[in-house]
């Protein structure tokens, strides 16, 4: 009986740490789409029938959104959710590396 509720309490866990772990991914996921909608809002904007001091503005915006925005906790990897599946599909690699050397 104690095996099954260990196996239980690391269930729980596992699912606790993978939730967190895909809310984050979202939220990073979300900055950088976002990122984006701003580049393709900034290219697609009439500018050229606005006055000099708009268009200068435009331009200056336009270079600082060339950069991927991203969230980088501690600069190691970029939050986002193709980072999340190679995680999780390394994690299982591994899971499933341990159960066949048994």
């Amino acid at each position: 009986m104690e095996g099954f509720f260990m196996k239980l309490e690391y269930s729980i866990l596992l699912i606790w740490i993978v939730w967190i772990m895909e809310m984050y991914s979202a939220l990073g996921q979300q900055v950088t789409d976002e990122g984006e909608n701003l580049r393709l809002a900034l290219s697609n904007c009439n500018w050229l029938d606005s006055p000099e001091w708009c268009r200068k503005s435009l331009l200056i915006m336009m270079t600082q959104a060339t950069t991927t925005m991203e969230i980088r906790p501690y600069g190691l990897s970029a939050l986002n959710l193709r980072s999340f599946t190679h995680v999780i599909n390394a994690a299982y690699s591994y899971f499933n590396l341990l159960q066949n050397t048994k």
